[in-house]
């Protein structure tokens, strides 16, 4: 054995930082991550460093005094400081965080996708502004029940990937903000319920990538304004319309084949207006819950060929389905997978032998 040969030791902090985090990124449990960050500054570092996600507790409607985070705007200005790869940052449920806290975003907040900030009624114009000029790749933002206007929204046209935006109880944003919002591009996804200045106007213009929206309990919309949706949109998918007061269904004439779900909770809709919101033919999910029909009783259009594709029904506590409604669906619906119809006191005990005989597919 030649004595002379030296052994070098080896130890796993004399590697570069570049395959420090190669080995990070190959821990798949969250326990031997943080192990890795308590190992030495050098390593949390590391770990700081590769953060994708950070979120703030999750807030409900109906229990928001619970799960509330004590993060002010310099302790958020801290954090986004240590953990600068961020792509995914949920503010709900912090309190005392203010657009001061945001102005950091302008310079860590080049990789963000998604950014929420419901609830926090103390973010203003100002504070969406540092988001807009700080986060080029912002994709999803939610401003679910903020006291943001219009001219906040027109700041969010400098984000050129923004594709779905939560604006639901935003009771400041009124129909030049959603114009504005609709004409930066790359929208999929709008959901402006319970904004109750929005009306027709909003939705006049164009796009081509528009796909879901959700204009519930806008009591200021009406058949005009589906109207424009219809013409305008022709890539629309999805559209929730529950609790809008003053649309009757007869906007929906000449939808296109693309629109494939309804949603008309609480919805007072013409015969005609049914017949017309079914003439795409491409429904796959239609929600009548509590609905009531005016000039007669048109859910049996439903059956009358329509709805070739249809596979979910929502007729929950409906006054309107009788025994013939149920006839002609369950044999003109062949596709027809489920069917609630909880609390639809019309409807007799032979009235279910339809859906045996012809609904193969069924799951009540």
């Amino acid at each position: 054995m030649d004595m002379g040969v030296k052994i070098q030791r080896f130890c796993i902090t004399d590697l570069h930082d570049e395959y420090l985090y190669l080995i990070f990124g190959k821990l798949d449990k969250s326990v031997d991550r943080e192990a890795f960050g308590l190992t030495c500054h050098r390593f949390l570092d590391i770990q700081n460093s590769s953060r994708k996600c950070l979120k703030f507790g999750t807030l409900t409607q109906s229990n928001r005094s619970k799960r509330k985070v004590m993060i002010d705007s310099s302790k958020l200005d801290s954090l986004l400081k240590r953990f600068r790869q961020l792509e995914f940052l949920s503010l709900k449920g912090c309190i005392d965080v203010s657009d001061l806290g945001l102005t950091q975003l302008q310079i860590c907040g080049s990789k963000l996708h998604t950014l929420k900030l419901d609830y926090r009624s103390d973010i203003t114009n100002k504070g969406l502004s540092y988001v807009a000029s700080g986060c080029p790749l912002l994709s999803v933002i939610s401003l679910f029940g903020s006291k943001i206007t219009d001219l906040g929204l027109k700041s969010l046209k400098s984000c050129k990937h923004l594709k779905e935006v939560d604006l639901a109880c935003c009771d400041k944003i009124s129909d030049s903000g959603i114009q504005s919002l609709i004409q930066s591009g790359q929208l999929r996804t709008l959901d402006v319920s319970m904004c109750f200045k929005i009306t027709d106007i909003a939705f006049q213009g164009r796009s081509i990538t528009l796909e879901e929206v959700d204009i519930s309990y806008c009591d200021k919309i009406t058949d005009s304004g589906i109207r424009s949706l219809i013409q305008g949109y022709p890539q629309l998918r999805t559209l929730n319309i529950s609790k809008c007061c003053k649309i009757t269904g007869i906007g929906f004439q000449g939808c296109s084949p693309t629109l494939a779900c309804v949603i008309a909770y609480k919805c007072v809709l013409s015969s005609t207006g049914i017949a017309e919101m079914l003439s795409g033919g491409g429904f796959k999910y239609l929600s009548f819950a509590c609905f009531k029909c005016i000039e007669g009783n048109g859910l049996a259009t439903i059956g009358s060929g329509l709805a070739p594709n249809l596979k979910v029904l929502d007729f929950h506590n409906c006054d309107f389905v009788t025994d013939d409604v149920i006839l002609s669906i369950s044999q003109g619906c062949p596709s027809l997978q489920e069917w609630n119809l909880s609390y639809c006191g019309y409807i007799s005990t032979s009235g279910y032998d339809p859906i045996g005989l012809y609904c193969q597919k069924q799951m009540l």
